[in-house]
């Protein structure tokens, strides 16, 4: 019985860890996503430090909800290709030619998704001044390392 016990959790323990492996992205610690929502936040969190005008602010809060909006909507629809890819898959007699096409159409979603993220970056980072930038890099840095 505790050799049974012992497998059991050992077989557990096997799978849990190859699950995590398999929802590692490959990305090596780079995601768009992360980086523009973390920017926008910062950028937020730091308004009165890096004297942010209302307008500045205002655009910054704007092209938060613009990105997260759009993020949502793509997400869904790679949600939604991803289960018909899946739907074919599953079929007696895959559509090879239908497969390809619906990977095609997650692909671009997905790029469609990062230019996005990049974009917001870029229009974010265009409305501070060269002082503004400066601070802000320099905070950003700060908080790296782990200072406040």
């Amino acid at each position: 019985m505790k050799k049974k016990a012992l497998l059991l959790g050992l077989i557990f323990m096997l799978s849990m860890s190859g699950m995590a492996f398999a929802n590692h992205k490959g990305d090596h610690g780079f995601s768009l996503e992360g980086k523009c929502y973390m920017k926008l936040g910062f950028l937020m969190r730091y308004a009165k430090q890096l004297k942010l005008t209302d307008e500045q602010l205002q655009a910054i809060k704007d092209k938060k909800f613009e990105i997260m909006r759009q993020d949502i909507q793509l997400d869904s629809q790679i949600a939604l290709v991803a289960l018909d890819i899946q739907k074919q898959l599953m079929a007696d007699v895959p559509n090879q030619t239908q497969i390809d096409t619906l990977i095609d159409s997650k692909v671009e979603l997905k790029r469609t998704l990062m230019k996005a993220f990049a974009k917001t970056i870029v229009d974010v980072k265009t409305l501070l001044t060269p002082e503004q930038r400066a601070q802000f890099k320099e905070l950003m840095w700060s908080e790296c390392k782990g200072g406040k």
